[in-house]
C-alpha cells in the first residue's frame, strides 16, 4: 500500500509548524516500511514499488490532511467497558482495549493499576506484563503504571485507604506487595509520595531497576519534591490533583516546575508533569500557568477509568458503584461526585491547545516526545 498526498508533522523540525510540505509513505503488512517527504524521494518509491510488483493497486489519497506520530498515554486505568483492577482480568478484553484505543490516536500506552491487594496484584500483573509482549494489532502496552500503593492517606483520592502502605524496606518490600520479583518485570511506572518514610530509598531502588518514579497522590513540600527528583524520581503524576495546592511560602510540587532554585537546595533536573486536561479535573487558567511555567516537561494523560469509549449516557457498575456517563463528566450515579475521567487523548490535546494557546506542534509534543523521554 502506498498512502500518499499528506503533511508529516514532525515535532522535532525547526520549522516553527514542524510540518512537510508534502508526504508519502510505503505500508506492508500494517508496518510503515518507508517515509518520504520530496518529489524526487517519491517518484524514487513508486518506480521501486512498480519495478517489483507492477503497478500499484492500493493507493490511498489524504489530500493534504496531517499525519503524526501515534500518541503515548501514560495513566490509563481502563475505557471501552474494561477495568485493568477489575475482578476479572483476562488477556481478551485487555487485548480488545488495545484495539479500540489507536481510534483516539493512541499508539502505546501504560494500563494503570490502583492501589490494590497483594492478591490482586498478583492475579493482574501476570495478564498484563503478557499484554506488553503481544504482538497484534492496535496500541501496544509499555508496561504497567502501578498507580500506589504508596500514597499519603490524607491525599489517597479515590483509591482504598486499607490498601496503603509505608514504602518500606526498598525494592524488596516492593517485589513482596505485588506478589514476588516476576510480577514487578512488567512495570514501568511508580507513582508514590517522596515524603514517605522510607520513600527516598525506594525511588533509588526503583530507579536502579529501570522503573520511573512519579511523584503523585502526595502532601509533599518542595524540599520533599526536591529531595525525590534527586533521589531519582521523574515526573509528577496528574499536576493539582490529589497534592497540596501552592501557597506563596510553600509551593509544593508545583514549585519543581519552576527554574533556578535561589537560597533552596539545587535539582539536578526539572521533572516532567502529567496533567489531566479534560477541562474538568484541571481549569484552562491552571493548565497554563503550570505550561508557561515549564513546557518542555508537559506530558497530557487520560486518566480515564472503564466508561472512557462508551458513550453518552452509559451506566457502569465498578465495584460496589454504579457510574453514569453524561457529556465528557463521569460521576457516580444520583450524585455530582466525579467518578474519573472519559475524555481520549486526542480530546485533550485539542483542549490543551484551546488553553494555552499552543500550535499543533507543541500540542503533538506533550503526547509523543515528551511521554517518550519521561
Amino acid at each position: 500500500m502506498i498512502i500518499k498526498n499528506f503533511r508529516l508533522l514532525d515535532v522535532c523540525l525547526s520549522t516553527p509548524s514542524g510540518l512537510s510540505e508534502f508526504g508519502c509513505m510505503k505500508v506492508e503488512n500494517g508496518e510503515i516500511k518507508a517515509i518520504v517527504t520530496t518529489e524526487h524521494e517519491v517518484n524514487m518509491l513508486f518506480s521501486h514499488v512498480n519495478g517489483h510488483h507492477g503497478e500499484v493497486e492500493d493507493v490511498v489519497d489524504l489530500k493534504g490532511m496531517i499525519v503524526s506520530p501515534g500518541f503515548i498515554d501514560l495513566q490509563t486505568n481502563g475505557s471501552y467497558g474494561v477495568d485493568y483492577s477489575g475482578p476479572s482480568p483476562s488477556i481478551q478484553a485487555f487485548t480488545k482495549v488495545s484495539q479500540q484505543l489507536p481510534k483516539t490516536g493512541v499508539t502505546s500506552y501504560c494500563p494503570t493499576l490502583v492501589s490494590l491487594t497483594q492478591r490482586q496484584y498478583s492475579r493482574i500483573l501476570p495478564i498484563l506484563t503478557s499484554l506488553t509482549s503481544q504482538r497484534s494489532r492496535g496500541a501496544k502496552s509499555l508496561g504497567v503504571h502501578v498507580e500506589g500503593p504508596y500514597f499519603s492517606p490524607s491525599k489517597k483520592g479515590a483509591h482504598a485507604l486499607s490498601n496503603l502502605h509505608p514504602p518500606s524496606n526498598g525494592i524488596k518490600g516492593f517485589n513482596d506487595l505485588m506478589g514476588g520479583e516476576p510480577n514487578v518485570e512488567g512495570v514501568r511506572v511508580v507513582t508514590m509520595a517522596p515524603e514517605l518514610e522510607g520513600g527516598l530509598r525506594t525511588i533509588r531502588e526503583l530507579g536502579d531497576r529501570g522503573i520511573t518514579v512519579s511523584m503523585g497522590h502526595t502532601s509533599a513540600s518542595l524540599s520533599s519534591g526536591l529531595a525525590g527528583i534527586n533521589a531519582g524520581a521523574r515526573m509528577i503524576t496528574h499536576l493539582y490533583n490529589a497534592m497540596d495546592g501552592m501557597h506563596h511560602r510553600e509551593p509544593g510540587l508545583l514549585g519543581l516546575l519552576t527554574t533556578g532554585y535561589r537560597g533552596r537546595e539545587e535539582v539536578e533536573r526539572l521533572p516532567y508533569w502529567s496533567i489531566i486536561c479534560d477541562g474538568i479535573h484541571v481549569c484552562a487558567e491552571a493548565v497554563r500557568l503550570a505550561y508557561n511555567s515549564h513546557p518542555s516537561g508537559c506530558v497530557l494523560v487520560t486518566d480515564s477509568m472503564a466508561a472512557m469509549g462508551c458513550g453518552d449516557g452509559t451506566e457502569l457498575e465498578l465495584g460496589d458503584v454504579v457510574v453514569t456517563v453524561k457529556g465528557n463528566v463521569a460521576t457516580v450515579k444520583g450524585t455530582e461526585t466525579l467518578a474519573g475521567a472519559v475524555t481520549p487523548l486526542d480530546s485533550c490535546v485539542r483542549n490543551f491547545m484551546r488553553f494555552t494557546g499552543a500550535g499543533l506542534k507543541e500540542g503533538i509534543r506533550t503526547v509523543t516526545v515528551n511521554p517518550m523521554r519521561a
